[in-house]
């Protein structure tokens, strides 16, 4: 049984877009929805939902169900992020849900603040009424299980053909704090049934669609701010899984990240049902008693949001577009194109989920994924990074400077050109 730090991210809204060609004929960021991001979005979602309902009457092997779903899980969202961002890219003006990005201090932190999290529910379950912790985890997962389906859902909804221009317009209510659209409220109503199914009989099912959908929301709207960063995090939290997975229960008298795994009553992690054979019929009757493996969402997360940081490098330093003339300005960063990073550092994570299987069968106890994950997707960016003489610049790559010329660039829209006969200033 693999285990994974807990994370619980909020969930937001996203919006789908495509590439697009210009008067010219080179490739640019997007600026609208077109038909192919959104046959692209049903696609991926299509894909998605097979794997996760297959196990019901396949019988799939564990470890491809975690390789193939955890997989499916960072690409999409990888891509669903880089999608948004060339969208805000594209029109900043636009109200657009912000990125949290995790850089500098922020990445030293997270180690700690997620080991509080976990030894404070740990304690929590020592020491608190069973029933009032079940009853406050529950709700505060289900909430979040639900609106990050319901942000799944959405851009779904939107793509749908014929859908009306009056259900994708957002609307804001008190001063602007609550943004919603009509297929917001959809995807919202057709989430609740799956949060209440799970609330009520705790099926598999309904738990990794519930869990699968934070985390494709986890990678989207958080976002490491640079390579750097990236590297501190998976090295601190490289450390965080080994401690609470193999050096607590000298310290705390039980392991503390199998207990609150075990008992934490809400979407956080990925089962995975072990084969029954091809009976469909038994496998169906079989659903409320078989057993399972896990993998917390922790192990997609984290590994995710490094996945997606080199994607956008890939998007920024491996250009299809020409190099534009002296004077022009260079053509935005697209999804078309090669991704040697992006491919690389996938492989690194399958071959780290591949050796936490293998020690998970050969010690037959609780393993830290990130013990094996994190070598594998570091040394595997940093090797070609080595191998292709940019080190150098990956090391130094940072996407802080363009966040903040977004936000710069949004203020200036928000107060307007200065009235005629003002003089301008330069900021």
């Amino acid at each position: 049984m693999a285990t994974a730090a807990e994370l619980a991210p909020a969930a937001a809204s996203s919006t789908s877009a495509a590439v697009a060609d210009d008067a010219e004929g080179v490739l640019s960021a997007p600026l609208a929805p077109t038909s192919a991001a959104d046959a692209t979005a049903l696609r991926n979602v299509a894909l998605l939902t097979a794997w996760v309902v297959s196990p019901v009457l396949l019988p799939i092997p564990v470890p491809a169900q975690m390789l193939v779903l955890a997989l499916l899980v960072i690409h999409i969202a990888s891509e669903r992020a880089a999608v948004s961002l060339l969208a805000r890219q594209a029109d900043p003006s636009t109200d657009k849900e912000e990125r949290d990005v995790i850089s500098g201090a922020a990445a030293y932190r997270f180690p700690v603040m997620a080991s509080c999290a976990l030894l404070g529910l740990f304690l929590a379950f020592k020491y608190l009424p069973a029933s009032v912790v079940a009853v406050l985890i529950g709700i505060y997962g289900l909430s979040l299980g639900s609106l990050a389906l319901s942000s799944v859902l959405s851009p779904i909804l939107a793509a749908v053909p014929g859908m009306p221009d009056w259900a994708r317009a957002t609307h804001s209510f008190f001063n602007d704090f609550v943004e919603v659209s009509a297929v917001d409220v959809g995807g919202l109503v057709l989430a609740v049934p799956v949060a209440v199914l799970y609330a009520r009989t705790k099926l598999w099912l309904a738990n990794n669609i519930l869990a699968v959908s934070l985390a494709l929301s986890a990678i989207e709207m958080l976002a490491l701010g640079d390579f750097k960063s990236g590297a501190v995090l998976l090295s601190g939290l490289f450390f965080y899984d080994i401690f609470w997975v193999f050096g607590s229960k000298r310290v705390f008298g039980a392991n503390v990240m199998v207990t609150v795994a075990k008992k934490f009553d809400g979407p956080i992690k990925l089962l995975f049902p072990k084969a029954q054979g091809f009976r469909w019929a038994a496998a169906v009757r079989s659903l409320p008693t078989r057993e399972f493996s896990m993998l917390g969402l922790g192990d997609i997360v984290i590994p995710g949001l490094f996945v997606a940081l080199l994607l956008r490098w890939d998007m920024r330093h491996t250009p299809v577009a020409p190099a534009p003339a002296e004077g022009e300005e260079a053509a935005p960063p697209t999804l078309v194109g090669p991704r040697p990073y992006y491919h690389t550092v996938l492989v690194g994570y399958t071959v780290g989920l591949v050796v936490t299987l293998v020690a998970l069968n050969v010690f037959d106890a609780a393993q830290p994924a990130l013990l094996y994950i994190v070598p594998a997707c570091l040394l595997a960016s940093v090797g070609l990074a080595l191998y292709r003489g940019e080190m150098r610049e990956l090391w130094a790559y940072t996407e802080e400077e363009e966040e903040e010329e977004e936000e710069k660039e949004k203020e200036a829209n928000a107060v307007g050109p200065p009235a005629s006969g003002e003089n301008k200033k330069d900021l």
